[in-house]
């Protein structure tokens, strides 16, 4: 769907300092997260966000539980103050980004980095466009955005800090996680065993 006013952007030159850690920190990987869990599988884990696997919040206090569970999980990889590098995706059979097709976040994202993902059935590209802002680890905005990823309004979505140590990959009904170490991996399995994915991939 094309909406009026809608153009063409150029990425933001702000945001070379991410490109260059990303290349230190993730070598040959791509900013996608069901790519990053298979490549980096011994530090991934998987959370689910509510009671016995369910996927969608239906109340007040099952929205509250997928809140709470995604910020102690965040308060673990020491995200709860300062300020987080949020990566925003989306999909596009042109290799210019246009202005985001997804519901409106709070903090406006500018262009990152374009890339193809993949190659339809009929040779065409379909190209990834990743947008960035920075949100306060603790302000409304966070929350917000999960509940949209919640609520399968939004998608392709990774939270991180300025180190990009960790990445947090929320989804609707959960979030995958790439720790900063196989160590850091066990511990937040430890801590949170009744939240973790029974299943080995993760469902």
């Amino acid at each position: 769907m094309r909406l009026p006013g809608w153009r063409e952007i150029a990425p933001d030159d702000r945001w070379e300092w991410l490109t260059s850690a990303w290349a230190d920190r993730y070598p040959g990987g791509r900013p996608v997260g069901y790519e990053l869990r298979d490549r980096l599988r011994s530090r991934w884990v998987r959370f689910h966000s509510l009671p016995e696997s369910k996927r969608y919040p239906e109340s007040a206090a099952e929205r509250a539980e997928v809140v709470r569970r995604h910020r102690d999980v965040l308060a673990d990889l020491h995200a709860a103050d300062g300020e987080l590098v949020v990566v925003l995706g989306s999909w596009s059979p042109r290799p210019r980004p246009r202005v985001r097709e997804r519901p409106a976040f709070a903090l406006e994202p500018t262009s990152w980095r374009s890339f193809v993902h993949d190659r339809d059935a009929g040779g065409r590209d379909w190209w990834t466009h990743l947008f960035v802002a920075l949100a306060p680890a603790a302000g409304a905005a966070i929350d917000d955005l999960l509940l949209l990823v919640a609520d399968e309004l939004d998608a392709d979505v990774i939270l991180t800090d300025s180190t990009l140590a960790w990445l947090y990959h929320p989804y609707d009904g959960g979030a995958d996680v790439i720790a900063a170490s196989v160590e850091e991996r066990a511990a937040l399995a430890d801590r949170h065993a009744s939240w973790v994915a029974p299943r080995v991939d993760g469902l």
